[in-house]
């Protein structure tokens, strides 16, 4: 099991996660590099297609498309993975199965490639305020009192 109460290395963006919060931090240069292969096909996939065209497939170009999907989905897992084990080195395989899901993968992905749209913790403890509203409930983080020159 992870431990969330410890200060961590890198700063990043906060995300609850079973009663405690984890920072996500963007992961590093070697690690993308390392990830090129996973990056591209989580940011830039191929024959990405509306639901309209999905449901006209034939059985045998709906199956290439799914497994297209699941590569896709494997990859985001494992980026995310990477990126918060910066932070967290003890976080498991099965707490991250538990933390990715259809709600979290997708901000937490942009996190990991360093996207949170300028929404880093200012300081590295006190979250944004707009973003802490967006991504978790208000009463489990406080931000910090707005110096009134945002």
């Amino acid at each position: 099991m992870f431990d969330s109460t410890k200060p961590v290395d890198f700063r990043g963006v906060p995300f609850p996660f079973i009663g405690q919060t984890i920072i996500i931090p963007a992961i590093s240069y070697d690690d993308g590099e390392a990830l090129a292969a996973e990056i591209d096909l989580c940011t830039n996939p191929s024959g990405v297609r509306s639901a309209a065209d999905i449901m006209a497939m034939s059985a045998e170009d709906f199956k290439v498309h799914s497994d297209q999907t699941r590569a896709r989905r494997r990859s985001m897992k494992k980026i995310i993975g990477v990126a918060i084990r910066r932070n967290y080195p003890k976080f498991s395989d099965e707490e991250l199965k538990a933390f990715v899901d259809f709600d979290t993968a997708q901000d937490a992905f942009n996190a990991a490639l360093g996207y949170t749209g300028g929404e880093f913790l200012r300081d590295g403890v006190t979250p944004n305020p707009a973003y802490v509203k967006k991504i978790t409930d208000p009463g489990e983080l406080k931000p910090a009192a707005s110096s009134g020159s945002n």
